[in-house]
């Protein structure tokens, strides 16, 4: 027993006051997979906040060493990975191909939320020996759990994404500190953030070879988001129905609550995401500009604009072109080169629109106002030219007008009437375009820059 402990004076435990009590944890469990006396756990059925033995806590700091809720050195990191062929996007990140495709494999095709590319890229490795191990997100008793596992089935079996938050390092790093291997893993930004200072801290973790599958990444919720979710569907969950999935059937899927008898009901992907998005994302995901997961090898996501069932790709490093080609010759997958108009009206420019962009604004604005906040280390002066600075001001109203909603007597309020919450939750989720009139204002901008653009050339003309 330690001087302190039989003194009776624990060691402060960092990770508190600096993470949890500032509500910037993000649930990846880099901090409970890192701990060396068992101090921390995570249970999903009451939250994705650790809970913390102080009495086992011998005060290595270890947990806050590692945690990415305080925000991770992006642009630093991104500067290690990159070389001569690496186009670098201020917006975008780290870019050597954008492709899009889907499996070829007709039932991972539906069931994945998009084209299924990365359970067929899974699927591929291990058939053709490229890694020893898989990490795949399954479910358990209606919450995700993280799997390390070389069993085709078991990749099959855990399709489709998760939308909340997923402890997976608490599983991965102790495993691969036990046993060092080739792996391949699927994870969001905030998970490879805390994978990636993990790393740095435990020099064993570096003899895994691992490549990283990112997911564009919006938000993720609490799962009580399911209780109001099934509310707007007459259903009262848990109780009358199972949970069984965020996106059942074809492109883009539905919610799926299913009862004893076997019938079941659904919800369509964006009107749930209208209740769940503004009211139950996870206070650090408003504030994490990292959705486009630039660390990782490639990044995957939904099309969304004029969606189908195709999976889009950004290849950030030399691994990711090899590894995608390598299955597409095996007939895994079938991948084709996005052209430009392509990549400006998907997912790759939404994230950082509705990502990227606002979540620096509201980290600026929370530093001068002296409130908790993660620190990034990308660009902001060449992320926000003047045109751009105007609309900050909308993206950190957009977030204090969300937690107004999510405080006090309108939360008791709106988990009373999921009916208002949805109506609520759609113009948080598209504020400040649910404005009246800002749709308008936007097309008469548009036309005032096409008509100044035509004066312009005119006299340009004249003058030549």
């Amino acid at each position: 027993m330690s001087n302190a402990h039989a003194q009776g004076r624990l060691p402060k435990i960092r990770i508190r006051p600096e993470v949890i009590d500032k509500n910037l944890c993000c649930g990846c469990g880099a901090c409970v997979g890192v701990c060396p006396t068992g101090v921390l756990s995570i249970d999903l059925n009451k939250s994705h906040v650790p809970l913390i033995d102080e009495s086992k806590c011998t005060g290595c700091d270890l947990c806050y060493d590692v945690c990415p809720g305080r925000g991770y050195p992006v642009a630093k990191w991104v500067g290690l990975q990159r070389d001569e062929a690496t186009r670098m996007f201020v917006d975008r990140g780290p870019v050597r191909k954008y492709l899009m495709g889907h499996s070829l494999d007709p039932e991972i095709r539906l069931n994945s939320a998009s084209g299924g590319i990365a359970t067929s890229l899974m699927l591929h490795l291990l058939e053709t020996g490229q890694v020893d191990d898989v990490v795949v997100i399954g479910m358990e008793n209606d919450r995700p759990v993280a799997r390390l596992t070389h069993d085709p089935q078991v990749v099959r079996e855990s399709v489709g994404s998760k939308y909340g938050p997923v402890p997976m390092l608490e599983t991965l790093i102790p495993e691969l500190r036990k046993q060092p291997r080739r792996i391949a893993m699927t994870v969001t930004p905030c998970q490879l953030g805390g994978w990636r200072r993990a790393v740095e801290r435990i020099p064993k973790l570096r003899k895994s070879s691992v490549l990283t599958i990112g997911l564009f990444c919006g938000q993720v919720q609490s799962y009580d988001s399911l209780i109001s979710i099934a509310a707007t569907l007459g259903i009262q969950y848990p109780g009358d129905a199972k949970f069984t999935d965020w996106r059942y059937g074809p492109y883009p899927g539905s919610a799926r609550f299913e009862f004893p008898d076997g019938t079941a009901v659904e919800k369509p992907l964006y009107p749930w995401l209208d209740v769940a998005v503004p009211h139950f994302s996870l206070n650090r995901c408003f504030l994490c500009p990292d959705g486009g997961n630039w660390l990782a090898d490639m990044t995957l996501g939904d099309i969304h604009s004029g969606g189908n069932d195709e999976t889009v790709t950004v290849c950030r490093t030399r691994r990711a072109v090899d590894v995608l080609a390598s299955a597409q010759d095996a007939g895994r997958i079938a991948l084709q080169e996005m052209t430009t108009s392509q990549v400006e009206q998907c997912v790759i420019r939404h994230i950082s629109r509705s990502k990227m962009l606002p979540a620096i604004a509201r980290n600026a604005w929370l530093e001068k106002m002296g409130k908790p906040h993660p620190a990034f280390d990308y660009d902001g002066e060449a992320l926000f030219p003047g045109r751009l600075k105007l609309m900050a001001i909308f993206w950190v109203w957009k977030y204090r007008l969300t937690f107004w909603c999510r405080g006090g007597w309108r939360r008791a309020f709106l988990l009373n009437h999921p009916r208002v919450m949805e109506k609520t939750g759609h113009f948080l989720y598209y504020f400040p375009a649910t404005i009246p009139g800002w749709k308008l204002a936007i097309r008469l901008k548009h036309k005032i820059t096409a008509f100044r653009k035509t004066i312009t050339s005119f006299f340009k003309f004249k003058k030549a």
